[in-house]
Parts: C-alpha cells; sequence; structure tokens
C-alpha cells in the first residue's frame, strides 16, 4: 500500500499534468479558431453571393479544423500514442455532440432569456469548452 507521501506526490504530479494538458488544449483552440476562420473567410471569397455559401464556408473550415484538433490534442495536448479509427471515430463523435449541444443551448438561450446573441454565443462556448476538455481528457484520450 503506497504510503501518504507517495500518494500525495501523485496527485500534485496529476494535477500538474492537468494544468499542463489544459494549456495546451486552450492554445490548440486559439490554433483551430484561426485556421478555421481564415479557411472560412477564403472560401467566402471565392463563393459566388448566395445564401448557401456561408453554409459551404463553414464546412470548408470545419473539416480541416476538426483533422487539425484531432492531430494536435491528440499528440500535444494529451500526450496519448494510441492511434486508431476508433480513437479518431470517438473524438468525432464528442466533436458532432458537443457541436449539437453548442447550438440547442445558444438557441435556448436566445429564446428564454434577455441575453444578446453575442452574449449567448459567449457563455455556451466557454462552458461547451470546458465540457470539450473534459470529454477529451477522461474520454477520449485517457490514459489506460
Amino acid at each position: 500500500m503506497a504510503s501518504r507521501a507517495e500518494s500525495e506526490a501523485l496527485f500534485a504530479r496529476a494535477r500538474i499534468g492537468d494544468a499542463r494538458s489544459a494549456a495546451r488544449f486552450l492554445v490548440v483552440g486559439a490554433g483551430n479558431a484561426a485556421l478555421s476562420f481564415c479557411i472560412y473567410r477564403a472560401v467566402l471569397h471565392v463563393l459566388p453571393p448566395a445564401a448557401w455559401r456561408y453554409t459551404a464556408a463553414f464546412l470548408g473550415s470545419y473539416v480541416p479544423g476538426i483533422l487539425y484538433s484531432y492531430v494536435l490534442n491528440r499528440r500535444w495536448s494529451f500526450e496519448a500514442t494510441n492511434a486508431s479509427g476508433a480513437l479518431f471515430f470517438h473524438f468525432l463523435a464528442s466533436q458532432v455532440a458537443l457541436a449539437v449541444v453548442s447550438g440547442v443551448c445558444v438557441v435556448q438561450l436566445r429564446a428564454h432569456t434577455p441575453l444578446s446573441d453575442n452574449l449567448s454565443w459567449v457563455l455556451v462556448a466557454g462552458a461547451v469548452t470546458a465540457l470539450n476538455y473534459l470529454t477529451l481528457r477522461h474520454l477520449v484520450f485517457r490514459r489506460r
């Protein structure tokens, strides 16, 4: 059985590791946002003016963002050594689920509160970012 000092040292290392992975997760997220926004703007620039172009531009920026996020979060933020199709599927499923949750929450905030579009988005984005980190850290890229 581990001594109290050994247990405390183990928990301290885990907290430092969690803080490091959370900071790296935020850096990857910021890079992902910048990459996705640049692609979104570039696609809008080349598409003809039409209502569907915003959806096309969003989807055009979403796919590279997902790939960027998966690779960097797996390798750098969470230092996962396994790379399988199942792991990518779990990552993709979590991202799709969180995108749906985000959309529903923003719609509900707008429908049932006096919050502005921007404030609703900021609140949901903050909460979903925290939920995304916890999902990736403890479910998708968990250490085995």
